[in-house]
C-alpha cells in the first residue's frame, strides 16, 4: 500500500484555537509507508526508512531516504539489499559538529543493522549490512564504534522477551 511522510510546520497559526487543521508543508508517498518509522532531522537533511510494502518480514525490500527538510526533494534513496521492514529510527552520528555529513545507522526486522555514510549534500552511499541474526525495531544506539541495538530473543516475534546486541562499527 501507498503511504505518506508529511513534514509539517510547528508554528501554531491560530494561538485562540486548540484544534485548527495544519496543511502539509511537503510530502513524499511511498510503496510501504513508514510504519514505526521515525526521522532524523537536521537544517540540511531528513533521514527515514521505510517498510518493504509485503505482508511477513521477510518477503521485501525496505528504503533508507534523504530529503530537503525545506522542500521535501527527495535528495537520495538506498534500496536495502535484504529482505524486511525498517522500522526504527535513524540514529545519525556527524563527521564533526560543524559538518552535515556523517553516518547513518538502523535496523530492520529481517534481522539487519546498517549504517551508510552520508555527504554533507544528502547523498547515501557505502550501505554495509551486519546480520544479527534476531529481528530488531529499535533505533541503534552508537557510542565509541559500537552500535547498540536491542533484538527480540527468539527472532520470529517481535515481541518476545530479548538482548541487546553490540556491534563493532
Amino acid at each position: 500500500e501507498k503511504a505518506n511522510f508529511v513534514c509539517l510546520s510547528v508554528t501554531d497559526e491560530d494561538p485562540t484555537r486548540a484544534d485548527e487543521q495544519k496543511l502539509a508543508a511537503w510530502y513524499y508517498t511511498s510503496e510501504g509507508g513508514f510504519y514505526w518509522a521515525g526521522a532524523y532531522a537536521c537544517d540540511d537533511f531528513v533521514l527515514v526508512t521505510t517498510d518493504d510494502g509485503c505482508s511477513g518480514y521477510l518477503t521485501g525490500y525496505s528504503r533508507i531516504l534523504s530529503f530537503d527538510p525545506r522542500s521535501g526533494v527527495l535528495l537520495d534513496a538506498l534500496t536495502l539489499p535484504h529482505t524486511g521492514d525498517a522500522r526504527s529510527s535513524v540514529a545519525f552520528v556527524p563527521d564533526s559538529e560543524t559538518g552535515a555529513a556523517g553516518t547513518a545507522y538502523f535496523t530492520t526486522k529481517g534481522g539487519y543493522f546498517y549504517k551508510a555514510t552520508l555527504s554533507d549534500t544528502g547523498v547515501l552511499s557505502d550501505l554495509q549490512s551486519f546480520n544479527m541474526g534476531f529481528m530488531a525495531t529499535a533505533t541503534p544506539i552508537v557510542y565509541k564504534g559500537v552500535g547498540y541495538v536491542s533484538c527480540s530473543g527468539k527472532g520470529t516475534s517481535q515481541f518476545d522477551a530479548g538482548f541487546v546486541i553490540a556491534v563493532d562499527i
